[in-house]
């Protein structure tokens, strides 16, 4: 009997399967991994020629011996006995580690070992090896790499604090000493020659910041602080530092501010000055005849953020189409000759680009030759948080309406005038002339409302502003008219010729909205013109009462420095002590009567670091404060925050700015009384007044501290009522807003009950605990009156009860 089966599949099926083990044969064999098969002992069964070269091994030798004996180093085998525990447990093993070639050199491999079961039966494992010896020592040449870029930079760091500190000390003393020269009395040849002295000097600490701020962004050291700050007051104060260098050229410097722009912003208020400050000395620089004009609007905002867009725009030479990219490189400017006309770096654009980018902006320029530029960019700046409270600020509402005249040749000045005062509310209209003024004004008698203020151009062809005013003077409708003088400069006598024209006020160009607010307020609101005076121009008995006797101990090792900083302060009053490092510090701290101390912070034997951590150890049991400013030629990244660890009040770059310096101690100058005076308890009125502070506040003036108590209770209803309102519908930003504004006016009389109770009220406002803000706002409401009874005495109706210096209230 003969059978007969087909196995057409079977045959099929052994064919397609001798197929798959072959190519699966073959990918194992050409992989450039070393892959291994291990029975469950841990013997190689197969491994393909990937795994023969990397660890130098012929398969026969191999086949059967237990892998780990054969490649893996004494020092791992506790590894890879972890390995195989989590291998059994059906884990896919990854890891980076060593093994050992046949020659016992370990090298660095990445291995995969990968658990095999067959019928759910564990029967070994795949291990794949990847060699990593070379990645390895690519890492390790990068981090070396790394490594020495960090250390450059840190010397790098380090090479520029210590090359800004070597050169700011002796050019502090060139600075400081050449100006306390030219104040003393010197013929007009040694105060030429001491004039280019400064001049060159200030141009050399120039060039040295542009160089310090480039090194610094190079080796990212740079970093923008963010605090608040007003920007029309910043662009202002700018500007206003640069109207002598405009006028000395016959330029207008002109600037205009959006009224969408907000009041107040988040970012560097400094170095956003320093790129203004940047374009419009380029734009002066460049710029023979016309105007130089500042625009700041809103490109973009967010609730979070603003994007703000400057223009810096200049009539002056311009800048060819294929110069335009190259003025933003380092050290490259337009004219690149030897015997180019104008100086400079080649550094500020470089900078004040990289600034902008910091600030996540950007920076171009619009230019034809001999038609002027326009220089444009953009800035990011944050919105100050819900909780922020700015200082208060004078509403002019009395201003609505208030017909005004502005007189000025320039027509940018004239329209940049007249919508600021419109956005006051007042009524305002331009003249470009002395004899159109005229027209205006006597335009007023066929029955127009009378002009009540004129802001006037003092530099016009024809017939000038103090001509105007004089002529303005002599008519009948001077008696109402407050007329304001603008100037690019303040020219010897000026003043005299204001007094004798009537003027109500002289502010010189480009005049700060503020500055000018305030003036028109003190004229519009009092029957008296207010008092003129040079700005920034004290007499020499202003300036040696202004330290009032107070001790300030002076720690600096360099006797330029020192003699220079002492002479600084003796002349404004100050009694100066003496030290030579932070040992001699320390003493005249502990031995002396001590007021505010300027500490040098490089000095040997013990720098001023140290001196100021002592200083404040010891202050933990005397219980006592010490207002302490460093004093660093170090402006490097960090070096603020340093000081200010240490212990320091503030801090203060060399060269020294004595208004710098002397801003710096008046913010933290302590309450003292003066020496000479008797030492007589002043009579307490309560306890919030005292009758000798108050005076002291307002410089001995009785009328106008009698003017202060009126505007304070005049004011006083509606505030509480505003309190009261925002209290009941429970807006906790309003009242801390509120609240503070309060605050600042309960001040002007002491920080006593009055004054704590409002500050407590407005800590639980900030806080939004709004029970809390209730219950103290009736306190706030008890305390008040107690205070106005204590101010009854200095009612103007009492005054003369006050002048004896008799307690009015024990």
């Amino acid at each position: 009997l003969v059978l007969y089966q087909d196995i057409t599949e079977r045959k099929r099926a052994e064919e397609q399967l001798a197929e798959r083990t072959a190519y699966l044969d073959t990918l194992i064999e050409t992989s450039p991994l070393g892959i291994v098969a291990v029975d469950t002992e841990g013997r190689i069964k197969m491994c393909n020629s990937a795994f023969e070269r990397l660890f130098q091994y012929l398969r026969a030798e191999v086949t059967g011996v237990n892998l780990n004996s054969l490649v893996t180093p004494p020092e791992w085998r506790e590894e890879s006995a972890e390995f195989a525990r989590r291998r059994q447990t059906g884990e896919t093993v990854q890891a980076t580690t060593q093994r050992r070639r046949s020659d016992g050199v370990l090298f660095d491999v990445e291995l995969y070992a990968v658990p095999m079961r067959v019928a759910g039966e564990d029967v070994g494992t795949l291990i794949i090896y990847h060699d990593i010896s070379e990645r390895k020592k690519a890492d390790e040449a990068l981090r070396n790499a790394k490594e020495q870029a960090e250390e450059a930079n840190r010397a790098k760091s380090e090479f520029l604090a210590n090359m800004s500190h070597e050169i700011r000390t002796p050019m502090n003393g060139i600075l400081g000493m050449t100006q306390l020269t030219l104040e003393t009395e010197l013929n007009d040849e040694q105060r030429e020659y001491l004039g280019m002295v400064k001049s060159s000097a200030d141009s050399l600490l120039t060039l040295l910041n542009d160089i310090l701020d480039f090194s610094k962004i190079e080796a990212g050291k740079l970093d923008l602080d963010s605090s608040p700050f007003a920007p029309r007051e910043g662009i202002g104060e700018a500007l206003k530092a640069l109207g002598h260098l405009a006028h000395r050229k016959g330029l207008e410097l002109a600037w205009h501010v959006d009224a969408g722009v907000p009041t107040w912003l988040m970012g560097d208020s400094g170095r956003l000055r320093q790129i203004l400050v940047n374009l419009v000395m380029n734009a002066i620089k460049f710029t023979e005849r016309g105007e130089v004009v500042v625009s700041v609007k809103v490109e973009s905002k967010t609730p979070q953020e603003v994007e703000l867009h400057f223009s810096v725009r200049d009539t002056g030479i311009g800048i060819p189409e294929e110069k335009r990219k190259l003025i933003f490189a380092a050290f490259t400017q337009a004219d690149s000759s030897t015997t180019r006309k104008y100086g400079g770096t080649g550094l500020g654009l470089t900078i004040s680009q990289a600034l902008v980018k910091m600030m996540n902006g950007s920076i171009s320029v619009e230019s034809e030759p001999r038609k002027g530029s326009v220089f444009h960019f953009t800035a990011r700046l944050k919105v100050p948080e819900v909780n922020f409270i700015p200082p208060a600020v004078v509403e002019p509402a009395a201003l609505r309406g208030l017909r005004a005249l502005v007189v000025d040749d320039n027509q940018t000045n004239r329209l940049i005038l007249t919508e600021l005062l419109s956005q006051w509310g007042m009524a305002p209209e331009q003249a470009a002339s002395g004899a159109e003024a005229l027209k205006l004004l006597a335009s007023e008698s066929h029955g127009s409302a009378p002009f009540r203020l004129a802001l006037i151009d003092a530099d016009m062809p024809g017939m000038d502003g103090f001509a105007l005013a004089e002529r303005v003077k002599a008519t009948s409708e001077a008696s109402a008219l407050s007329m304001f003088m603008l100037s690019s400069t303040m020219q010897s006598g000026d003043i005299a010729r204001s007094h004798e024209a009537g003027l109500a006020g002289f502010l010189t160009k480009p005049v700060q909205p503020s500055e000018l607010l305030d003036a028109i307020l003190a004229v519009m609101s009092s029957t008296e013109k207010m008092i003129l005076h040079a700005p920034d121009v004290q007499s020499g008995q202003q300036i040696s009462n202004i330290g009032n006797g107070m001790r300030i101990l002076l720690a600096e090792d360099n006797v330029v420095n020192r003699q220079l900083a002492a002479r600084l302060l003796e002349k404004r009053g100050y009694a100066v002590v003496i030290a030579k490092n932070g040992i001699e510090a320390l003493a005249a701290v502990e031995s002396e009567e001590i007021d505010m101390v300027l500490m040098d912070v490089q000095m040997p034997e013990m720098d001023g670091l140290e001196a100021i951590r002592v200083i404040r150890s010891n202050e933990k049991i005397s219980k006592r404060h010490l207002p302490i400013i460093s004093l660093t030629a170090h402006v490097m990244k960090g070096d603020r925050e340093k000081c200010i660890e240490a212990g320091a009040d503030d801090y203060i770059p060399k060269p020294i700015q004595p208004a710098n310096l002397f801003a710096a101690m008046e913010r933290m100058r302590p309450s003292r009384r003066d020496d000479n005076e008797p030492h007589v308890a002043a009579p307490a009125i309560s306890d919030s007044l005292n009758t000798a502070e108050l005076l002291e506040r307002v410089q001995g003036d009785r009328e106008l501290l009698a003017e202060i108590v009126q505007l304070f209770e005049t004011g006083l209803p509606a505030i509480l009522q505003g309190l009261r309102e925002s209290i009941a519908r429970e807006d906790a930003v309003e009242i801390a807003r509120t609240a503070h504004t309060l605050k600042g006016s309960v001040g002007n009389f002491g920080r006593g009950a009055a004054y704590r109770a409002v500050e407590q009220m407005e800590s639980f406002a900030k806080e939004n605990d709004m029970a809390r803000t209730a219950k103290a706002f009736g306190v706030v409401e008890s305390e008040l009156k107690e205070l106005l009874v204590a101010l009854e005495p200095f009612r103007a109706p009492a005054i003369e009860a006050v002048a004896s210096e008799k307690p009015v209230m024990n």
